[in-house]
């Protein structure tokens, strides 16, 4: 659907000239049963990411 899209399109309404990104994590965030290694419930899937970028960031 539109959501993700109309999700960026809110948030870049309050940027204000900011670098920003909107990240669309809804299909990744939880896992409804054992999923391989991911269990059952939140999945933690971006984290690493995130976690990633603002050490990168932070050094600037």
């Amino acid at each position: 659907g539109a959501g993700a899209t109309i999700g960026a399109l809110i948030i870049g309404e309050f940027a204000d000239g900011a670098q920003w990104a909107h990240l669309d994590i809804a299909g990744t965030n939880r896992t409804s049963s054992v999923d391989g290694f991911n269990p059952k419930g939140a999945t933690g899937a971006p984290v690493r990411t995130l976690v990633a970028l603002a050490e990168s960031q932070s050094s600037e």
